[in-house]
């Protein structure tokens, strides 16, 4: 291996934090490495960019409805999306009826209401505001954070999966296991 010229160190160093200085790297790692950090800076910003954008849709739409007494679902018709086709055919909800009017409530602070409405999208919701957090750790600090944007995603969407099945088989279960005389 060949030493790293010191331009090449000193770069590694402010992409990667002074953990590079101690590894004997080559020029074309210590570059790669630095390519790699960009990259990873570039996936968080955009990650953390668009959780900053859920929350702040979440906050201009109106969970509530003219009366001001609080939506279960339909918050995202506002968005100019039409009713939920799953719940317009079969008349059970989907699992995701009611997760935008959750995210919505939760916004504001009621949390109560948002459990109402989909309790899998409250904890969507806490699940998208602390891996918003993490994307933004990652693309100020980088690999220096000791985070990485594909396990914070693989984390986020495994949670979300579950949070979301298990809602809808909780809500449409009792629906289809009921059995009449």
């Amino acid at each position: 291996m060949t030493a790293p010229s010191e331009q090449a160190l000193q770069f590694a160093i402010s992409q990667t934090g002074p953990e590079a200085a101690q590894a004997e790297f080559s020029d074309g790692f210590v570059i790669q490495a630095a390519t790699e950090n960009r990259r990873e800076r570039l996936l968080a910003t955009v990650f953390a960019i668009a959780g900053f954008a859920l929350f702040l849709v979440a906050g201009v739409l109106s969970p509530y409805e003219p009366d001001g007494t609080r939506k279960e679902l339909g918050t995202h018709q506002q968005l100019g999306l039409p009713p939920c086709g799953f719940l317009t055919v079969f008349q059970v909800p989907c699992p995701g009826c009611g997760m935008t009017t959750a995210f919505s409530l939760v916004v504001r602070g009621d949390l109560s209401g948002g459990w109402e409405a989909n309790a899998a999208g409250v904890l969507i919701a806490v699940v998208a505001f602390v891996s918003t957090l993490l994307f933004t750790v990652i693309a100020v600090r980088g690999r220096r954070s000791g985070l990485w944007t594909d396990d914070v995603i693989k984390f986020a969407v495994a949670i979300a999966a579950i949070a979301a099945t298990s809602r809808w088989l909780f809500v449409v279960g009792p629906m289809l296991f009921s059995f009449t005389n």
